[in-house]
């Protein structure tokens, strides 16, 4: 079992905090976003300027050396006796590269403009999700015939999912964008927690086949 932490939608949002569009220290991506934004944007140019920022992103498995891990509290020796392999996302050690991540916000906003700049951050994302995969992959933790699910403004935002499918192709059938995740989820699991999965394996893992609740009730009927 994987479990991805550490810092995700704060990338964009400190790089967007380097312009003069928003507030330098609460203020967000999602404040400037729009549908428009990009139709200006140098696409090109993007990918080269989120090759950049990748330089200070440090994404690997979290040591077993370390307490956090993007500032996130971790306990490697206790994950590892569980079976789990705690994969991070960081800028830095602990963020304490953000400021460095604000000021090529600034950088990129005055060379390349703001279009180009929310193209750099889809870029940028998509480029995590790939980097965390391939960690995924290298420790496997992703069995065959897994699913590629994304939640959250930075995975769904702007041209992120087209990036994501791109750089995931060869690894994945399946891919789903939801808005929300852990609703949905949640949504799931109240209404369907003795119905989902197989009869063997009561949650998840059925995936192209109808609902087992009728099934499930047939056979408790039989009991």
């Amino acid at each position: 079992m994987g479990i991805f932490l550490g810092l995700a939608g704060v990338i964009a949002d400190s790089l967007v905090r380097g312009t003069d569009k928003v507030d330098k220290k609460g203020g967000a991506a999602i404040d400037l976003y729009s549908k428009d934004i990009l139709k200006k944007a140098d696409w090109k140019r993007a990918k080269v300027n989120a090759e950049k920022v990748h330089e200070i992103i440090d994404i690997r498995k979290v040591p077993m050396d370390r307490n956090r891990f993007g500032t996130v509290p971790v306990k490697p020796e206790a994950a590892q006796k569980a079976g789990t392999c705690l994969i991070g996302c960081d800028v830095g050690e602990n963020g304490d590269r953000i400021p460095d991540l604000i000021s090529l916000g600034e950088e990129l906003y005055k060379n390349d403009g703001l279009p180009t700049l929310f193209a750099t951050m889809d870029h940028v994302s998509a480029i995590i999700v790939k980097r965390l995969l391939d960690v995924a992959f290298d420790e496997n933790i992703i069995i065959p015939g897994s699913a590629l699910g994304i939640t959250g403004r930075a995975g769904i935002t702007g041209k992120k999912p087209e990036l994501i499918l791109e750089y995931t192709k060869d690894n994945f059938k399946d891919c789903v964008f939801v808005s929300d995740g852990l609703a949905l989820g949640s949504a799931i699991m109240a209404r369907c927690m003795n119905s989902m999965g197989t009869m063997n394996v009561p949650v998840g893992g059925k995936q192209g086949r109808p609902c087992i609740l009728a099934a499930r009730k047939k056979l408790q009927e039989k009991k």
